[in-house]
């Protein structure tokens, strides 16, 4: 990240991490969290120990953690695969893959960690320019 700012310098650009927020279910709706029983906890983003690392701070106990690589398409097969790992547990995944996933399995326990961007660095900026970029 630091060398990709110092390529940036002199251009507009923001420093943020994520932070875990609020348990979610396939719907979108607010759940009482975490998880109540160990989770199998699905991933397909860029860094999937990340997001698990969140989902473990944020309370839930991952029984196992299957990552898949950025933008997975997940496929009919590999969603009834991951079913049957979970065993009629939750299933600990994110908003990106919820939207993949829910469709495939709709009776699924899905439990999504709803992520947070914190600026650490450089919001006013970022704001300006897309303001500047907005009608």
């Amino acid at each position: 990240a630091e060398t990709e700012a110092a390529r940036l310098s002199g251009r507009r650009s923001a420093r943020v991490h994520l932070r875990p927020g609020a348990w979610l279910g396939a719907d979108g709706a607010e759940r009482t969290g975490p998880p109540p029983a160990p989770a199998l906890a699905v991933a397909g983003v860029g860094r999937p120990a990340d997001f698990f690392d969140q989902a473990a701070a944020a309370g839930a106990r991952l029984a196992e953690t299957l990552a898949f690589p950025d933008h997975h398409p997940y496929r009919a097969a590999e969603v009834a695969e991951l079913l049957r790992l979970a065993a009629g547990g939750p299933l600990v995944t994110t908003a990106k893959d919820a939207v993949k996933l829910a469709p495939l399995a709709p009776d699924a326990d899905l439990w999504v960690l709803d992520q947070q961007v914190v600026f650490e660095s450089g919001e006013g900026g970022l704001l300006d320019a897309v303001d500047g970029v907005l009608p």
